[in-house]
């Protein structure tokens, strides 16, 4: 059973600018909420228990916010690099604190999640990649941008 999401949430959040100069992409609110609040509901409704929030840009921002998850059902964990270092590296640096199985997400990322679906196959090759079709364009923000 995976019971643990780490989300990569460190970036600078360029294609956001300006808005975040103040806050890290992974905050800016969508209906009210932080976008990352939405991944790490979704995850708490999937059954996970943990979260490891791979930050680093703005990351007290974070840490304010969700604080050690009890408010929102699970348990955060926070591990902290500059906000410039490799993707790959974020996550390496951050090894001691995975556990074996662990969910793997970008905080600007959203796709339907079933993680019951996933585990038979994560049973049998020992890593699943789930995939979802990107519908023609992004989002439209008004009537202007399409």
């Amino acid at each position: 059973m995976i019971s643990q999401a780490v989300i990569f949430c460190g970036g600078l959040g360029r294609r956001l600018l300006p808005i975040t100069k103040k806050i890290p992409k992974p905050m800016v609110k969508i209906n009210g909420k932080p976008f990352l609040e939405y991944l790490i509901l979704q995850c708490r409704s999937n059954g996970i228990k943990e979260v490891l929030l791979l930050c680093g840009y703005k990351h007290k921002v974070i840490k304010n916010y969700f604080k050690n998850g009890k408010k929102f059902g699970v348990k955060i964990k926070y591990h902290y690099n500059p906000y410039n270092i490799q993707t790959l590296q974020r996550i390496y640096n951050a090894r001691k604190i995975l556990k074996s199985k662990f969910l793997l997400l970008y905080s600007d990322n959203y796709s339907p999640l079933n993680i019951k679906f996933l585990e038979p196959k994560i049973k049998k090759y020992n890593l699943a990649i789930s995939l979802c079709k990107k519908k023609k364009g992004n989002i439209r923000i008004n009537k202007k941008s399409s």
